[in-house]
C-alpha cells in the first residue's frame, strides 16, 4: 500500500470522539433572575443542613457554588442532583440550578 493510500485509509476511519459530561459532585451552577452579588447568591440558595461556598461568576446572572452537608461531609453525584432539583424549584431570585459538569472526550 502506498503512503498516500495508507493516509487516506486512516483519515477515512477517523471520527469525532464521543463527549461525556461528568457531574462534579458538590458543585452547582446557579442562575439568578437579575444581576447578583456573591452574598445575594448564597442567601438565595441557603438551605438548612447544607453549607454553601461561592466560587465564581460566569456572568452577572450565572454563578458557581460548592456545597457540603452541614457536618462537612461531601455530596455524591446523586445527592448533588437531588439538591439541584430541590433548589431549582424555589423560584424567587433563583432562575435555575444545575449540576456542574465537565465535558471530556471519551
Amino acid at each position: 500500500m502506498t503512503r498516500a493510500a495508507l493516509l487516506f485509509v486512516c483519515i477515512g476511519c477517523a471520527h469525532a470522539p464521543e463527549r461525556v459530561d461528568e457531574v462534579v459532585p458538590g458543585e452547582l451552577m446557579v442562575g439568578t433572575v437579575a444581576a447578583s452579588s456573591s452574598d445575594a447568591v448564597l442567601e438565595a440558595v441557603a438551605l438548612e443542613g447544607y453549607r454553601f461556598e461561592y466560587v465564581a461568576a460566569a456572568s452577572e446572572t450565572a454563578h458557581l457554588v460548592k456545597v457540603v452537608r452541614a457536618d462537612g461531609s461531601a455530596l455524591d453525584v446523586a445527592a448533588t442532583r437531588a439538591l439541584a432539583g430541590q433548589l431549582g424549584e424555589r423560584g424567587g431570585k433563583v432562575k435555575y440550578v444545575e449540576v456542574n459538569t465537565v465535558r471530556q472526550p471519551r
